[in-house]
């Protein structure tokens, strides 16, 4: 069945996020709350909710979403080269959308960052919008409501990750999934379970989503 609704991952699935964030976010513990942490500190946390992240890393209080917008404007996003003309391709065709972790405060942020907040998705899901978070399927609780709103069958969706988080989330709440795999160790992790991916964006429009 057709697709009437795409839905993605952010991080590292739309946007090439480590090389920006986690030095952002090394400063920001450092800064903020005069914690040392490490790429590894950061890594083994990597994908949670962001609240969550900033807790596991030894901040705690308050955590202070302006303080770290403005230190992650040091280091620039970049999205993967295919991206920006997937999306406008797909974006004719199908709605667009976003799940992720970030709070929505700093999705908003890098939406702006990226030229993507002129209305190019149509829905945005981040970290405030459920308690649950991937790979808990009622992750997709909002994203099912509205569908049931739109008239769209959950047939007629697709989510695109590169995480098993992502990929547990969206078959258990019964949404197809692809994953994207842009390096050896992420494709081994599908290829083990046996879950449908491809190297890259450009890949998953040629040979999944063009009619």
């Amino acid at each position: 069945m057709a697709k009437k609704l795409v839905i993605f991952d952010f991080d590292d699935t739309l946007v090439d996020t480590l090389g920006a964030r986690i030095p952002a976010i090394i400063e920001f513990c450092k800064v903020e709350h005069n914690v040392i942490v490490s790429h590894d500190n950061v890594m083994s946390v990597w994908g949670v909710p962001f609240d969550q992240m900033m807790t596991e890393l030894g901040c705690s209080g308050e955590i202070d979403k302006t303080s770290y917008l403005d230190i992650s404007k040091r280091y620039p996003l970049k999205a993967f080269p295919e991206v920006d003309g997937v999306l406008a391709r797909l974006s004719r065709g199908c709605s667009l959308g976003i799940l992720t972790s970030l709070a929505n405060e700093v999705l908003a942020q890098s939406l702006r960052e990226l030229k993507w907040d002129s209305g190019l998705f149509k829905f945005l899901y981040g970290q405030e919008d459920t308690p649950a978070h991937k790979p808990n399927p009622e992750v997709f609780r909002p994203v099912l409501d509205n569908m049931k709103l739109l008239g769209v069958d959950v047939r007629e969706c697709l989510y695109i990750g590169d995480r098993l988080s992502d990929a547990h989330a969206a078959i258990g709440a019964g949404i197809d999934f692809l994953g994207v795999a842009r390096d050896e160790d992420r494709a081994r992790e599908f290829s083990d379970l046996n879950i449908p991916f491809k190297t890259d964006l450009l890949e998953i429009e040629r040979e999944v989503l063009l009619p």
